[in-house]
């Protein structure tokens, strides 16, 4: 399929051509095919799309540096969309200053000239393979949601719909308690480091989690849920079912894609069974888990981390669960058999 990079170009003019030719020319087969140029004024454009046309490349135009519609920014990327009151007037007029300054129709052209996918046929034969519920019998699937636990594929809902459960939202910094008559958890990641306090206050929660995955309830637990379930964060006490300490590192711990094979049978699969997933986190954990063996995509890497049980996952990686909708399968299946 064709791609189009984006460049940050302020301050750029012969140089741009030689970033981009370097992208397309760098490897056979890149499909480098356009270019949208970023943060540059509506003048220096004419300049620069013809540096880069007659370098080959197309210029599918320009965004104008406003600072009114920026986005800030912190340690693991851009702030949440939920955390920014005008969010939709930021999306808004970025949306104008796309229509007013990019070759849209352009685009659409390029992107019609790509090859249709072929999407595999396992996803929709293992959703029709599975016994789905009436609406009144759904597993409930009991899913925390709020500013410290806002990291989640919706993917992963999606199949946990379509696998026939009803998923419910909770928040671990407003809410008292669980939602009722759930048969499954899921703590998603996100940013628990940045409320400790008000986690570590909400003692009830944290007691109830606790006791009802010593109960047994099957729970997936990944990245700031796995952190959110130990001993502490930076010493102030958490749920405490995991025993050990996470602490902030001056560097990223893992980063990128990896993929993780079970050293044991566990909640979403059997030994030797593998998923794709990712890894993006600055801190780390004194227990991380020895129940999988990750292997890096980039360049093969392999270490212990997670920790799995027959009613547990809980580690630093996030899952894509349509990577391997079978671990997806797993999860529900046993949540459908927990009698609580």
């Amino acid at each position: 399929a064709p791609a189009v990079l984006i460049i940050d170009a302020k301050g750029m003019s012969n140089s741009a051509a030689a970033i981009i030719k370097g992208f397309k020319d760098f490897k056979e087969e890149s499909m480098v095919e356009g270019v949208i140029f970023n943060g540059i004024s509506p003048m220096l454009y004419p300049l620069l799309r013809d540096i880069v046309e007659n370098a080959g490349v197309k210029a599918y135009g320009f965004l104008p540096r406003e600072e009114k519609y920026s986005i800030g920014s912190r340690n693991l990327g851009l702030i949440t969309a939920d955390e920014i009151e005008d969010i939709k007037e930021k999306i808004n007029g970025l949306r104008e200053l796309a229509e007013k300054y990019i070759d849209l129709d352009g685009l659409y052209e390029l992107a019609k000239s790509a090859p249709e996918l072929e999407a595999s046929d396992d996803y929709k034969e293992l959703i029709e393979s599975s016994a789905k519920m009436d609406s009144d019998e759904k597993t409930r699937i009991a899913v925390s949601r709020d500013n410290a636990f806002c990291f989640m594929y919706k993917e992963n809902i999606e199949i946990l719909e379509d696998l026939g459960c009803e998923v419910v939202y909770f928040s671990p910094l407003e809410d008292e308690e669980l939602p009722k008559d759930i048969s499954g958890l899921y703590l998603c990641g996100g940013y628990p480091e940045l409320y400790p306090e008000e986690l570590s206050k909400n003692r009830k929660l944290c007691n109830e989690i606790k006791d009802i995955i010593e109960r047994g309830i099957p729970t997936i637990a990944e990245c700031g849920g796995f952190m959110y379930l130990h001993d502490s964060i930076e010493n102030i006490p958490m749920v405490g079912f995991i025993k050990g300490n996470c602490i902030k590192t001056d560097k990223l711990q893992r980063f990128g894609y990896i993929e993780i094979k079970a050293l044991q049978d566990n909640l979403l699969c059997n030994e030797g069974d593998s998923i794709r997933v990712h890894e993006f986190h600055y801190y780390d954990s004194d227990n991380c888990g020895e129940a999988f063996m990750a292997k890096k995509a980039s360049n093969g890497v392999e270490y212990l981390c997670c920790h799995g049980s027959d009613s547990l996952y809980a580690g630093f990686p996030h899952i894509y669960l349509p990577a391997n909708p079978e671990f997806a399968k797993s999860f529900v299946k046993n949540a459908r058999n927990w009698k609580g």
